[in-house]
C-alpha cells in the first residue's frame, strides 16, 4: 500500500476485511463454475439455452480470474491498483444488473448449495468491492 489518508489503521483494516470478502466470494464463484461444468450446466429443455448459459458462466469465470490475477500481481509488486479495482467494481455492478434485469436469474440453480451461497453473498461482494474501489481511488493505492 502506498498512502492512507485519515485513520490509517481503521481504513486499512476495513480495506483488508473487504479484500477478504471479495476473495472468499471469488472462491465460491470458481467452485460454483466448476460444479456447473461438472453437472453439465443449468437444467433446461433447450440445448441452446444450456450452451449459452454455460458459455457465459465460463467466459465470466475466465474474465474474473484474469482480473483477480492482475489485482494480486499489482498488489504483490506494489504498483497502483485503483484503476483495476474501479474497473472491477464497475463490471461487477454491470453483471449484477444484467443478471437481474436481462437474464432474470437464469443461472440460479436452487438444487445446488453453492448456487445459493453465490446468489445470497453477491450483494455483500459488490458492496465490499465498491468500498475497495472508493478507498483505492481516494488514497491512490
Amino acid at each position: 500500500m502506498t498512502s492512507w489518508s485519515g485513520n490509517l489503521q481503521g481504513g486499512e483494516y476495513m480495506y483488508k476485511f473487504c479484500e477478504a470478502i471479495v476473495f472468499v466470494f471469488l472462491g465460491y464463484y470458481a467452485a460454483f463454475s466448476l460444479q456447473m461444468n461438472a453437472i453439465g450446466g443449468i437444467p433446461s429443455e433447450s440445448p441452446d439455452a444450456v450452451f449459452l448459459a454455460r458459455s457465459l458462466v465460463d467466459y465470466r469465470t475466465l474474465f474474473i480470474v484474469c482480473l483477480a490475477s492482475l489485482y494480486v500481481f499489482l498488489r504483490v509488486t506494489g504498483r497502483q491498483i485503483h484503476t483495476t479495482i474501479c474497473i472491477s467494481a464497475l463490471l461487477a455492478w454491470v453483471m449484477f444488473l444484467e443478471d437481474l434485469l436481462a437474464l432474470e436469474n437464469a443461472f440460479f440453480v436452487p438444487e445446488l448449495a453453492l448456487a445459493k451461497v453465490v446468489q445470497f453473498t453477491r450483494p455483500l461482494f459488490i458492496l465490499a468491492l465498491t468500498y475497495m474501489a472508493i478507498e483505492a481511488q481516494r488514497n491512490k493505492l
